[in-house]
């Protein structure tokens, strides 16, 4: 009797734990929309799409919300999004085919493409390939170039001013995601080529997928037939003086089309996921040996996860890796749970892309809010979804991740407003900060006394300063420019140094050998 009560025990437990099919999943839907809607209203996005993918086929789409804040022009399955960094999965899927082609190699040295590039330090100069930009590793603080691409920095300036950032890391030893460094591989693929990132992604993916909506660059965002044609696309948004704000396409965003640069609707992206799930096969034709996909999804940097980490949550989330143009996680408790997936998100648009071999599951999100600062919406539904999927409970993934976003902006700002109140310190006589200030990487900035305030002059914009407490005062980052939002703070200071002269700290523009401006004139 026993024995037969253990083999019923395992019985019902293997029911319990059997993987859930096409119809489990459709039946959940109403359920998935319904959180969806409540998701999307607490984040204020102002639409989305999502896609699930199960056994290699799209058993579920969902569009809703506008193209843009305040019409009532509704997203559906053709709207084409911006993906921003989940372009680097088509960039390195290109790449493995070059490899296997012998057009490049992962050991290519970077400098046999982009001699013009030069490190601060000597071992990566000397040692640095292929792989290296692919994977996280080069020793660069994390999102290294990030402001000067903000700022409009063209590839060429980019590459120029890297000599002049200190290195984080030892060459090699640790990960730190890096923008800049996919984009000099996409440059290293375009000169090998002698094509353009666009023209390799439309001859290698778009074509032989039939992607129809898909793009890369903002030329194929506009209006056609002399503009009696509004695209179907859909706006970017972000977070200005506490409102829902409908950005500008902004060309600096495509300047690193192979990092940044796709453009993908939801019908689009789902059959990408299917043709990477698939093992990059489509019709019968494989794209990519087996041994170069296993080589592609084998760790290559142990990415250091903050517990703190909310697109990693430490609920869900171990032995996080960055393969080559790819998160690898455990999801849960389980070991067999391996979850590939790459996010994206910059000015005002957000991405995701996830799958799970053993499960045969996939998950592609996009949405025109953002960025990363603004919504980790994505991440929310996400884990909601997988939460369900292997029976995973006890935890409001909004709550848990846009509840301690909220939480912790609220903190910061307490926390700058508390040692204002214990410390308050006048500034100085706003004469004394006026003068000419000059950065290795951002050139001049200069400072002038206008009508009672301070104002900074960079690049043909008059930016005013609201003063904090004694030498600190504050810039509103979007007005240097339009791709930041009400997070992306900037503080600004003025250090008297020994000399009795100042230098200039502006939060935004603080890469470099030292921080600082000094003072010129």
């Amino acid at each position: 009797m026993t024995f037969f009560r253990i083999i019923l025990f395992f019985f019902f437990l293997f029911l319990s734990a059997e993987a859930k099919n096409k119809a489990d999943i459709q039946r959940f839907c109403p359920l998935l929309e319904e959180k969806i809607k409540k998701i999307k209203d607490d984040y204020r996005a102002p639409g989305l799409a999502i896609a699930l993918i199960k056994n290699n086929e799209v058993i579920y789409t969902h569009t809703t919300g506008v193209k843009e804040n305040g019409t009532d022009t509704p997203i559906n399955n053709e709207t084409v999004f911006q993906v921003a960094s989940t372009s680097k999965l088509l960039l390195t899927f290109v790449i493995a085919q070059l490899v296997e082609e012998k057009v490049l190699s992962w050991d290519t040295p970077v400098h046999k493409y982009v001699p013009e590039l030069e490190f601060s330090d000597k071992t990566a100069n000397e040692k640095i390939t292929l792989i290296d930009l692919l994977t996280h590793r080069v020793g660069l603080q994390a999102f290294t170039g990030d402001m000067m691409w903000h700022l409009h920095f063209s590839p060429t300036e980019l590459i120029k001013s890297l000599k002049h950032i200190k290195f984080k890391s030892c060459f090699r030893e640790k990960y730190a995601y890096q923008n800049s460094m996919f984009a000099i591989a996409g440059i290293m693929v375009e000169r090998a080529t002698q094509k353009s990132i666009e023209q390799l992604f439309n001859e290698r993916i778009f074509k032989p997928l039939n992607m129809e909506q898909a793009s890369v660059g903002m030329d194929a965002l506009k209006p056609k037939f002399f503009g009696f044609k509004k695209a179907n696309f859909a706006f970017p948004h972000d977070i200005r003086d506490g409102k829902v704000y409908t950005k500008p396409l902004m060309p600096h965003m495509y300047y690193f089309p192979g990092s940044s640069g796709v453009n993908l609707s939801i019908q689009d992206a789902a059959k990408w996921l299917i043709f990477s799930m698939n093992d990059y096969t489509h019709n019968g034709k494989q794209y990519l040996k087996k041994e170069t996909i296993d080589f592609l999804r084998s760790p290559k940097s142990t990415a250091t996860i903050s517990d703190h980490d909310l697109q990693f949550a430490k609920e869900r989330f171990s032995k996080t890796s960055y393969d080559i143009g790819i998160f690898e996680s455990q999801y849960g408790p389980s070991d067999k749970t391996k979850l590939y997936a790459h996010m994206g998100g910059f000015n005002g648009v957000r991405s995701y892309f996830g799958f799970i071999p053993s499960e045969n599951i996939g998950i592609v999100i996009l949405s025109n809010y953002g960025s990363m600062r603004v919504s980790l919406m994505p991440e929310v539904i996400r884990n909601t979804f997988l939460d369900w999927y292997f029976d995973l409970k006890g935890i409001d993934w909004l709550e848990r991740i846009h509840g301690t976003e909220l939480k912790w902006r609220s903190e910061h700002k307490n926390h700058r407003t508390l040692n204002r109140l214990h410390y308050p310190t006048a500034p100085r006589n706003f004469n004394d900060y006026t003068g000419v200030y000059t950065h290795k990487i951002f050139g001049n900035a200069t400072i002038e006394h206008k009508d009672g305030k301070l104002i900074v002059q960079y690049k043909g914009k008059n930016i005013p300063l609201t003063h904090w407490n004694g030498d600190e005062f504050d810039m509103k980052p979007y007005h240097l420019d339009e791709s930041y939002n009400d997070y992306d703070v900037c503080p600004v200071y003025f250090y008297l140094n020994t000399q009795g002269q100042f230098k200039l700290y502006i939060g935004n523009m603080s890469e470099g050998v030292s921080p600082y401006f000094e003072k010129t004139h």
